[in-house]
């Protein structure tokens, strides 16, 4: 499964994130419009063409990290396979995510990327 952590190791979610979030001071006017546009870039390069994501989020800090993030489990099964994470802070929430992929015209795409909290998964791509 080395290739499903090269490809988390490129999923390149935090260098968006921060882009974004400092486009708020630079450009209070637009910073939603530029992120917006920017995201969507960012997804077609991981997702299949159809792919139609959840709204925006951003903050000051990811929670998306390869450098902070332990795989906990990688469950593949045929063509589909699943990432367990957790995003590790030392003296807080440690959130965990279930990156969903669908292995496709010769590589992997992101189907979704879920918050697992207390049983439950929601929609974060």
């Amino acid at each position: 499964m080395s290739h499903l952590k090269f490809w988390l190791d490129s999923f390149n979610r935090i260098t968006w994130n921060d882009q974004a979030f400092s486009l708020r001071d630079s450009k209070p006017n637009e910073y939603m419009d530029l992120a917006g546009k920017a995201w969507r870039t960012l997804l077609t390069k991981y997702t299949l063409p159809d792919f139609v994501g959840e709204p925006i989020a951003f903050g000051s800090e990811s929670s998306h990290d390869p450098n902070k993030e332990k795989i906990l489990s990688v469950k593949n099964t045929n063509n589909i396979a699943v990432v367990t994470t957790q995003y590790l802070v030392p003296d807080g929430y440690s959130p965990i995510h279930e990156y969903h992929l669908i292995f496709q015209d010769g590589r992997w795409y992101l189907t979704q990327v879920y918050l697992a909290d207390e049983g439950q998964l929601y929609p974060g791509l």
